[in-house]
């Protein structure tokens, strides 16, 4: 599977072989699933430490995958991490992005950290210089849950490095349905405001003004999703920041029984 990465500066929009970070769809998959992020800012402190909490994570579900993101700049040495009592060592860049001082992105895989049921789980994340936000991405299946596709697109991206610009990602190979996107970005600002988020270049949320505190910011936004690639884009006028996660979540519509569709099913049964 693939991610088409676009950059638009002042309306100009560039090659894809001319984009300048890591930013890709790491995970994708359809399913009785549901996806929750989950954020918090680092306060612009060399410990980022407290508790991340999701808003739901039924007992009777199965985490299939779950990430603890960590962001800095100009530190490519490295940053620890605990999470719910592990220590989960320390990690290299997962992803960065050069074009205007180096921001970088970091993960630790901790799907096995999660229990079903339990919501509220301990982090702390050190090393080098201050962090500029923690994220949680969660993603588990439930009979409950309708069906679902699933997608997360993560990294480092740079938005308005540059001055105003557009930064785009094509997510391929979605269904038609009502979908629910969550964006975590950082190092954004409430000086320079105005962002904007579009989803197939209709304007779906914004601005992005630090709404989870100093140095990073998390939206959740509702829109529709169609049948093939879809688009997901931020701009911004003077705004700098980093964006670091999209996930993409697709309640796709039942299902009609015709006639000929259930003699179909039965057919398969005799």
């Amino acid at each position: 599977m693939r991610l088409a990465l676009h950059r638009s500066l002042l309306g100009l929009v560039l090659s894809v072989t001319a984009a300048h970070a890591d930013l890709g769809t790491t995970f994708q998959q359809t399913g009785n699933l549901a996806l929750e992020v989950t954020a918090v800012a680092g306060g612009n402190s060399v410990v980022a430490g407290g508790t991340m909490v999701l808003s739901r994570l039924p007992a009777t579900a199965t985490v299939v995958k779950a990430t603890l993101y960590a962001s800095q700049i100009n530190n490519g040495v490295g940053l620890h991490a605990t999470f719910a009592g592990n220590n989960l060592g320390t990690v290299g860049p997962a992803a960065s992005d050069s074009e205007n001082n180096v921001f970088y992105a970091y993960q630790w895989d901790v799907t096995a950290r999660l229990v079903p049921g339990v919501t509220f789980y301990t982090y702390s994340v050190n090393g080098g210089n201050t962090i500029a936000g923690v994220a949680l991405a969660v993603v588990w299946e439930d009979i409950n849950e309708p069906t679902r596709m699933v997608a997360i697109v993560d990294g480092m991206l740079q938005v308005g490095e540059n001055g105003a610009e557009t930064e785009s990602a094509d997510i391929e190979n979605l269904g038609h349905g009502a979908t629910k996107v969550s964006i975590f970005t950082v190092l954004d600002d409430t000086i320079n405001t105005g962002e904007t988020v579009a989803y197939n270049d209709s304007i779906i949320g914004g601005p992005i003004d630090r709404n989870l505190g100093v140095l990073a910011s998390l939206l959740e936004l509702d829109c529709d999703s169609f049948t093939g690639t879809n688009r997901l884009s931020i701009w911004t006028d003077t705004d700098h920041m980093g964006w670091m996660i999209a996930g993409v979540e697709v309640t796709m519509p039942p299902v009609s029984l015709s006639r000929s569709t259930w003699s179909g099913v039965k057919a398969l049964y005799r």
